[in-house]
């Protein structure tokens, strides 16, 4: 089911203090709306109109003065709250003077805020932190009066309980100027309004142009949830919690026994229902580092934080792992303005992989996650003059020579260049020293200018965050998403450092080391990994040395882990040994060796027949064959061998 967010018209209270003394304005029908759109012109045939309106919506008929009210006896509709509203169909018959929809589940899920008048965008700005024009393009409309305006958005269904019914924000005249409503409200849509001609949609806004509404970001939500004091029943509804334990069941432990991570997905059970502590118990039992009287402790404090982890949590979580959110279903009908093509239809190089640093980063984006003071800025230099020089990358990595650009967040020029002269660098990169979040726009320029092969951020905190966008913001991971996006259309490399969340403490009070990184230890929403190519993450291994592994996403094997040494003396990096693999110059090698085996072979060979030729592991060549396949620099076909399971693979030289 899909869910909306609607703007409201102000409230019978405020409409009664203020209805005395009304005059018709009709000079108000040439107010513009924040985004600069002018008014559609009101129609006459407004009811006729209102089949473009979602079928699922709720509505009511209203009086000309915004009050619902019973056509048929005439008489005022009391407890309206309560009616089951009226289908379309219904409204259309009984014809009233204007209609309003019921806001909250019986519509599927409307919600809504009101810009009413003066003021109302300032008051925006300042309870949000950013204009109301980033808000989405959707459903929008006006009574025509100055600065009023609504707006409707999708909600998902997780946030209906957590919502309570109304905030309202008053000048200091005591006047409503901005509202959020949600259940047991309603909102005027359509028709006769007591001091304008009525209402009209904004231009390019109307159910023509949006069929449904656009989603609604989580932040415009942020002041409708109810606080852990206020919730003094949780979700306890048997469909709540068996959708909750559906996500638990979906979430590895074993890469949530980090404190942060592991203290989340306990708030976000308790705040389904006080009576899971025994399923989040039994989750936790399976980490090494399981306390059960914690796991107690815990619970009984959850009820006192004053912003709740929520279902909706547990879902964004879950969802990373393979569950399937009831109402994620894709629109069945697709825009008439997509470019269908054949799939097979595609340029000759489609599937081949650009390596700027081969093996390690491909083009588009890629992090390496680590906590503060390991050592990952100097690595990123030690990239960066790789690049730029041509040269090998941790002695062993052939780079791909290009031109680099450093935007530098997490350190001043000084202490920057402090590092360049004792790395021994020759740093003819460029570099900008960034002293406040840039602009989405003005990397993705940088990226589509082609200018730079390589554009290394560090860090995305910040690079790219403020108070407008912070980790646990969906809004970063849409940036994320564009920027992956972008590098990956130009072939630019994109490498940007990431923080990491607190580890737990042993029982002497101390962090905990940590010996591995995964995707939920990275400081933000999970769904980051699903916006980005490939991850590493860096740890310490042992005196002197790092574990250099992949978390896996599209070019990079999961599991892949390179040792490197650290030298404290000029801040250097090298390539010591892979774990259960070769290193990129030996592949690079086994790589040609293996064309030079094809090129005189007149047979198709297998990889085994390969792996005895040159005497090399036979998964090692495996994985070389993968990658050439890949390259587009072999062939290959299947031989079906009867009763021994799968189709063997066979190659030779591409002609």
């Amino acid at each position: 089911m899909e869910h909306y967010f609607i703007a409201m018209v102000s409230s019978f209270s405020d409409f009664h203090a203020s209805f005395d003394g009304f005059t018709s304005d009709d000079e108000s029908l040439q107010v513009i709306n924040a985004a600069g759109s002018s008014f559609i012109k009101s129609s006459t045939n407004w009811l006729d109109e209102l089949s473009n309106l979602p079928s699922d919506w709720a509505l009511l008929p209203l009086n000309g003065i915004k009050i619902p009210f019973n056509p048929i006896t005439n008489e005022l509709m009391h407890g309206w709250s309560n009616h089951p509203g009226y289908s379309i169909d219904e409204i259309q018959e009984l014809s009233p003077k204007a209609v309003g929809v019921m806001t909250g589940p019986i519509s599927g899920g409307l919600l809504a805020v009101d810009f009413d008048g003066p003021g109302s965008e300032e008051q925006f700005q300042h309870i949000f932190n950013r204009a109301s024009s980033e808000l989405p393009v959707s459903l929008s409309w006006s009574s025509g009066k100055p600065e009023r305006r609504q707006v409707a958005f999708t909600v998902d269904q997780d946030w209906w309980n957590l919502l309570k019914g109304k905030v309202i924000w008053k000048n200091t005249q005591d006047k409503t100027i901005l509202e959020l409503r949600w259940k047991g409200q309603q909102s005027v849509i359509a028709g006769a309004h007591p001091e304008t001609i009525g209402y009209s949609w904004l231009a390019g806004c109307s159910p023509v142009e949006f069929a449904k509404p656009a989603i609604a970001p989580d932040w415009l939500l942020m002041p409708l949830l109810l606080k852990a004091k206020q919730k003094h029943v949780t979700f306890s509804s048997k469909e709540d919690n068996s959708r909750a334990l559906a996500m638990l069941a979906c979430i590895p432990a074993s890469e949530f026994s980090n404190y942060d991570s592991w203290l989340k997905v306990g708030m976000a059970l308790h705040s389904v229902d006080a009576n899971l502590l025994n399923d989040w118990i039994q989750w936790s039992s399976k980490m090494s580092n399981f306390d059960e009287n914690e796991c107690d402790q815990k619970w009984n404090s959850f009820g006192n934080h004053e912003t709740p982890v929520t279902i909706g949590t547990l879902c964004q979580i879950a969802v990373k792992y393979g569950y399937k959110a009831k109402n994620s279903n894709c629109a069945s009908n697709l825009s008439n303005k997509l470019e269908i093509k054949k799939a097979n239809s595609v340029c000759a190089d489609v599937g081949l992989i650009k390596w700027p640093l081969p093996q390690f980063a491909a083009t588009g984006l890629v992090l390496l996650a680590a906590d503060q003071g390991i050592g990952k800025t100097s690595l990123l230099y030690s990239a960066a003059e790789a690049i730029q020089e041509g040269i090998l990358f941790l002695d062993h990595i052939p780079a791909t020579a290009g031109r680099v650009l450093i935007l530098q967040g997490d350190e001043s020029e000084e202490i920057a260049r402090m590092k360049f002269r004792r790395m021994g660098l020759k740093a003819n990169f460029d570099i900008v020293y960034v002293n406040s979040a840039l602009d989405l726009v003005e990397v993705i320029d940088l990226i589509i200018s082609e200018v730079y092969s390589t554009i290394i951020i560090d860090s995305l905190t910040t690079v790219l965050l403020s108070a407008k966008c912070t980790t646990v913001d969906h809004l970063l991971v849409e940036k994320l998403y564009t920027l992956n996006r972008e590098a990956s259309n130009h072939g630019v490399l994109v490498l940007m450092t990431a923080h990491l969340n607190k580890t737990g403490k042993d029982g002497s009070g101390n962090r905990l080391e940590r010996r591995h990184i995964t995707w939920a230890d990275i400081s933000g929403l999970n769904t980051i990994g699903a916006a980005v190519n490939d991850c590493w993450g860096l740890t310490n291994r042992a005196e002197g040395d790092y574990s250099l592994h992949c978390l896996g996403k599209r070019y990079v094997e999961k599991g892949t882990e390179w040792i490197i040494e650290g030298d404290p003396e000029d801040f250097s990096w090298r390539l010591k040994a892979v774990t259960d693999g070769l290193k990129p110059q030996e592949e690079a090698q086994a790589k040609e060796q293996i064309l030079n085996l094809l090129k005189i072979s007149e047979n198709w060979m297998s990889a085994q027949d390969i792996s005895k030729s040159i005497n090399q592991n036979v998964e090692h060549i495996r994985r070389c064959l993968c990658r050439l396949f890949e390259e587009d620099r072999i062939t290959r076909s299947t031989e079906n061998i009867v009763g021994r399971g799968r189709p063997k693979h066979l190659y030779r030289i591409k002609n």
